[in-house]
């Protein structure tokens, strides 16, 4: 709907959980320009800590058979992988590069984001908020 209404570029953020062979096949015939996709560890019990409810293996699952497919259906979709680095996967990124790297292509991209309040001395975060609709953001920016 967005490509038909005379968005050009779209793109979506995700956890992989639910990024199943037929989702993946509609995103990327409806013209997805650039998915975020979200993978903290590529160990198991690290990543189960970090991502509660979904599991590693469908996750892990799922990435690469998205890339499999962008690489058939739509080779121009960005994919950029992403790890959110924190406490418990802080020494794996030299790992995560190397498994990455050669599975995805030019138009990807390949980083890590630090966890902020992870690594701030004396973080506590914020229990109570003044204002509790504030939409997401990325609708507007991603």
């Amino acid at each position: 709907m967005l490509k038909d209404g005379g968005v050009k570029k779209v793109g979506i953020s995700t956890n992989v959980a639910l990024l199943s062979e037929k989702v993946s096949r509609d995103l990327l015939e409806a013209g997805l320009d650039e998915i975020v996709l979200s993978v903290d560890s590529l160990k198991k019990e690290v990543f189960e800590t970090i991502r509660v409810r979904p599991k590693f293996d469908e996750v892990l699952e799922n990435s690469l058979r998205f890339i499999e497919l962008r690489n058939r259906i739509r080779p121009q979709t960005s994919i950029w992988m992403r790890m959110v680095r924190q406490k418990l996967n802080k020494d794996e990124w030299p790992a995560y590069e190397a498994y990455w790297k050669p599975r995805l292509s030019s138009v990807d991209r390949l980083y890590y984001t630090n966890n902020w309040g992870d690594q701030l001395a004396n973080f506590s975060p914020v229990s109570e908020s003044y204002q509790p609709k504030l939409p997401c953001v990325a609708l507007w920016s991603r």
